[in-house]
């Protein structure tokens, strides 16, 4: 633990959430909640509770310029933005595209579901299957299968990878969608009337397809990104609405259910998960501890190793890109180009080794020997993804971009009905958030889900009707 690492990580934390509440005037702004999140994962990191060694002061440094910069750019003033809104359109007219925005929305999600309910459910009942008959226990190792051994779910590489490319999007898009549907088409609305008009429904069901996903594949994060990104916008439904005394209750009570139904989930499917059974302490310790910090460590580890991929690679952009880098990997190969490589790819084949990032001690986790050392993989954050394309230089530009372009679609959000712009603040919010785990603006499911909303809603931006 480094008394300076942990110094400089407070300190630009509460400069951050200073600028960010003199901007907003919220203490729940999405700046210093996201601020809170990095920083504080940042501190327990350097504390190094579950035995996992404490990033170095260089690691700390440029965490806490992402942090900073990231801010920066979202209390910066845009006056060329503010200048475009609403001006020469009247209200009828706005009033009609919002209605036109809606049920296109509707209509895109009752498309997707009709494609991807069928697929879903097939592959869950064969899980199902698969359990019943094998057991559940070594099936998270089986289900991600590799070219040697293909997944025993999908049975076959190239259907796995569709799979993940096309139906693991399409859901991950009507999560958002839904989402934002709900938050927009249902202000100054009732429970009642929320059943009625349906968007309630939409949202319940794109839950209910990811909550199937993550039991067929025995993952905690679908669950973990529809608590999340529900509750968050739960909350701004009811800071956006001029909410009467009795749901200010709610506002308390949606975000500790919110954490509640988490650390369950987090805990319950890790209990399924784990062969070893380890008490309940421990559980929490590693599911809400260690795998919000593990991250740090590992970064920390090849930032400090000179001979590491890390180290002797820079992929100028390429990284941050990752998810359209691999879709046209994809193409590319398939017309010839067989030795095209994409960075992510490169970044998961070096990720997926197990390294030994710290020590847990015998006392508490009941291990064999006189020493239990702590090792993971694939741990890939965003820092990873920053530092690859653009060294130091990037923990600047990139987090400035991010929060520059978030303010306004958050902006629009909450002051317009655009459902456009609130799944586009859902995305970047979305990959600033569960990046600490692994860098989600590689992700192909990410970019594919940015493509298809500008595609099928993009049009009503450029009426500037938001």
């Amino acid at each position: 633990m480094s008394a300076l690492s942990i110094f400089i990580i407070f300190s630009t934390l509460i400069v951050s959430i200073y600028i960010s509440y003199q901007k907003f005037k919220d203490i729940l702004n999405p700046f210093l909640i996201l601020s809170c999140w990095w920083g504080g994962c940042a501190l327990l990191a350097n504390l190094s509770l579950t035995g996992i060694n404490a990033p170095s002061l260089h690691t700390s440094i440029l965490v806490s310029m992402m942090i900073l910069f990231f801010t920066l750019g979202g209390v910066v003033n845009i006056p060329w933005f503010k200048s475009k809104i609403n001006i020469g359109i009247e209200r009828e007219e706005i009033e009609e595209a919002e209605k036109i925005e809606e049920q296109r929305v509707k209509k895109i999600l009752k498309i997707i579901f009709i494609i991807i309910t069928p697929i879903i459910f097939f592959y869950f009942f064969r899980a199902l299957n698969i359990f019943y008959t094998q057991g559940i226990e070594n099936y998270r190792m089986l289900v991600f299968g590799t070219k040697e051994n293909p997944s025993i779910l999908f049975r076959s590489g190239p259907i796995e990878l569709l799979y993940y490319l096309l139906i693991y999007s399409l859901i991950f898009y009507s999560l958002l969608a839904s989402i934002a549907l709900y938050f927009q088409s249902n202000l100054h609305n009732n429970l009642q009337n929320n059943r009625k008009d349906g968007t309630l429904f939409y949202l319940l069901y794109a839950i209910f397809l990811s909550f199937l996903d993550a039991i067929m594949r025995l993952g905690r994060f679908n669950i973990y990104h529809a608590l999340i990104l529900v509750g968050l916008i739960l909350i701004y439904k009811f800071r956006k609405e001029q909410t009467h005394k009795k749901n200010k209750k709610i506002k308390i009570l949606v975000p500790a259910l919110v954490l509640s139904i988490f650390i369950l989930s987090m805990v319950g499917v890790g209990y399924f998960r784990d062969k070893d059974k380890k008490d309940l302490f421990s559980q929490f310790k590693i599911y809400l501890i260690e795998y919000h910090t593990v991250g740090f460590a590992i970064f920390d580890q090849e930032l400090q190793d000179k001979n590491s991929y890390l180290q002797t690679h820079i992929s100028y952009g390429r990284a941050t890109l990752g998810g359209v880098d691999q879709l046209v990997g994809l193409v590319a190969r398939k017309i010839g180009f067989k030795n095209f490589s994409a960075p992510v790819q490169e970044i998961a084949f070096n990720m997926q080794t197990p390294r030994v990032i710290g020590n847990r001690g015998k006392a508490e986790f009941d291990c064999a020997n006189s020493d239990c050392p702590i090792r993971y993989n694939a741990f890939s954050t965003i820092l990873y993804t920053f530092y690859l394309d653009a060294r130091d230089f990037a923990f600047v530009i990139m987090p400035f971009i991010l929060g520059l372009l978030m303010a306004i679609f958050y902006r629009k959000m909450m002051e317009k009905k655009s459902i456009h712009s609130t799944i586009m603040f859902l995305i970047i919010f979305f990959v600033i958030f569960f990046s600490i785990f692994q860098s989600q603006i590689e992700a192909p499911a990410t970019w594919l889900a940015v493509f298809i909303n500008i595609f099928l809603l993009g049009k009503f931006k450029k009426k500037n009707l938001y």
